[in-house]
């Protein structure tokens, strides 16, 4: 779920570094859209993404994240400007989740879908270069 986006609307750099290895199966990817206090409704999120330069700075918390606990990068839902509504303050940014300030949980412990590992990631001061 964290390709088609990338494929469709990603530039040439961010498709060579997350979308070639993902589809070779050198990458695991999750997308993260929930969050504790917003579950799926998208514009309640409160995971954010300011500018500093040319950086994004991310700061935010993500919940049931499929894949989240072995996933290499996410496609990280967040609000990243200022605009009144909730529908078109959004952007996706690409994560590698092994950057500082990425903190992922173990496997959140589920009723059902064991098969599936579920996750919580705190973004604390993530910096990503605009790519």
């Amino acid at each position: 779920m964290a390709t088609p986006a990338l494929a469709e609307f990603g530039s040439d750099s961010l498709r060579a570094e997350f979308l070639t290895p993902s589809m070779a199966g050198d990458m695991v990817a999750c997308i993260a859209v929930s969050e504790p206090d917003a579950g799926s409704d998208v514009a309640a999120i409160r995971t954010r993404a300011t500018r500093s330069g040319s950086d994004l700075i991310i700061n935010g918390h993500k919940m049931w994240i499929t894949n989240g606990a072995q996933a290499d990068w996410a496609c990280v839902l967040v609000n990243s400007n200022k605009s009144p509504s909730h529908h078109r303050n959004k952007s996706l940014v690409c994560v590698r989740l092994d950057e500082p300030g990425v903190h992922r949980t173990a496997n959140i412990k589920k009723l059902g879908m064991h098969c599936s590992d579920t996750a919580e990631i705190f973004f604390d001061d993530v910096r990503e270069c605009q790519r």
